[in-house]
């Protein structure tokens, strides 16, 4: 058994170890080493490829002419063919290996349709037809519920102003319209939609603590949530952190939430391609728990979650341990005051 299969298995190892010096050091010296072939891969042919893609899909959101669009998509669909002709299809694993620090590789990607063995089924739709439109702004709507829709899409939130602009109602009617809808935040004074004000903000709304975060440790199968506190506070933070996690265990997960969290977990990923030093720790991750995944390959799956996998994943944990850490100071009040458990 190998020093990662010993760490994989949860044994504790001493990292003056011999056996995990040149194991683990041989491991990095390996990723380094393909670091090195995959940034010396000539980029151009892909590049041509890239720039094609982005032309043909300026092309349409530009309410380019048909003529226009069909020389572009000539033009890619020779460029891809001299490709795969060479390289074989821009999915296959020795490309991915090859695309590993090109934050476009999503994109190209997205230029074939696979069956699920993985392999080519045919290319996609932008070779052949228009598959973008240039969207024509609203510039009015009937009701304070339209307006409140197009708010969020354009302008990420509940903006006033602009709502009474697409309806041509006073902003106090519409807030009138939207009772229950939409709540003023008392900390910003500003309206928020439901979602986004119930949803328990505990650092900020009931100002428990002063930062709150989680981080999950995947080879232990842990999720670890801390916060920084005063020890006055430490039930009522216990109690609403618990009823946040229960409220996701419910699938009380609204879609915005959903798609920031989604949105974050796969720029985190994405963002390894930019530093050497990051990428030689994802793939020792990666060797340590027996993986094989790119990053660019795990942010494309955790874009696909659904609230039900969250919900799912939720309820298989269990509650394990909680505690407090306290200062010398706040040891000297515990004794002073019977009322209080750490």
């Amino acid at each position: 058994m190998n020093v990662f299969e010993r760490l994989h298995s949860g044994e504790a190892i001493d990292i003056r170890d011999e056996d995990y010096q040149r194991e683990a050091h041989g491991e990095m010296d390996r990723c380094r080493q393909l670091c090195f072939e995959i940034n010396s891969t000539p980029p151009k042919d892909r590049e041509k490829i890239m720039e094609l893609e982005n032309e043909l899909l300026d092309g349409q959101m530009n309410n380019g002419s048909d003529a226009e669009v069909a020389l572009i998509q000539r033009q890619i669909n020779e460029q891809y063919d001299n490709f795969t002709a060479q390289y074989g299809i821009i999915s296959s694993n020795a490309n991915k290996r090859a695309f590993q620090q090109d934050s476009s590789y999503c994109l190209l990607s997205s230029l074939e349709v696979l069956d699920e063995e993985g392999k080519l089924e045919r290319k996609a739709d932008i070779f052949s037809k228009r598959t973008i439109r240039r969207a024509e702004p609203v510039t009015s709507v009937d009701t304070a519920s339209e307006a409140l829709a197009l708010s969020i899409g354009e302008k990420a939130g509940v903006d006033l102003p602009y709502m009474a602009q697409l309806t041509g109602k006073p902003e106090e009617e519409i807030v009138n319209e939207l009772q229950g809808v939409i709540f003023k935040n008392p900390l910003t004074d500003r309206y928020e939609t439901s979602d986004a004000y119930l949803s328990g903000n505990v650092r900020e709304k009931l100002q428990l603590c002063y930062y709150a975060s989680s981080a999950v440790v995947l080879r232990k199968g842990l999720m670890l949530v801390s916060s920084g506190i005063s020890f006055e506070n430490f039930e009522a933070a216990r109690a609403e952190i618990l009823a946040q996690l229960d409220a996701v265990k419910n699938g009380e997960i609204s879609d915005d939430e959903l798609l920031w969290a989604k949105r974050s977990v796969a720029s985190d990923l994405r963002s390894t391609l930019d530093s050497q030093g990051e990428l030689e720790g994802f793939w020792l991750g990666q060797a340590v728990d027996g993986l094989d995944s790119a990053p660019a390959e795990l942010a494309a799956l955790a874009e696909e979650v659904t609230k039900e996998d969250v919900t799912a994943i939720a309820r298989s944990g269990e509650l394990d341990l909680v505690y407090f850490l306290c200062g010398e100071d706040a040891e000297d009040e515990e004794d002073d005051d019977d009322d209080h458990e750490a």
